[in-house]
């Protein structure tokens, strides 16, 4: 996650609604790079986007997005360990070491 993005989270948390061309202006950045750091962030967290000319953004319930967070570690975590059944030994203990990384670092 950029710089950019963890800004535009710690703006979201407050759970109020922020325009499109607020977080434009604040960061000077184009309408089509707020939309791909605003969809980066809603694979991880629960994002309501708001169209028209005074679009913005506003982010839901904290648990919601915590719960989408474990569910998607979760299914990280089970695809490594399918992709592990069919690797030989040296690549098993490689795969094991990313899960093993990874759960403890998320």
């Amino acid at each position: 996650m950029n710089d950019r993005c963890i800004a535009i989270l710690k703006l979201l948390q407050n759970g109020t609604f922020i325009k499109r061309q607020t977080l434009m202006d604040e960061f000077c950045v184009s309408e089509r790079t707020i939309r791909r750091d605003i969809e980066f962030l809603a694979y991880h967290y629960n994002i309501q986007s708001f169209s028209g000319r005074y679009g913005g953004y506003k982010l839901l319930d904290i648990n919601d997005y915590k719960e989408k967070k474990k569910e998607n570690k979760r299914i990280k975590v089970d695809t490594l360990k399918e992709i592990l059944k069919i690797c030989d030994n040296s690549q098993k203990k490689i795969i094991e070491s990313i899960i093993s990384d990874y759960i403890n670092a998320v």
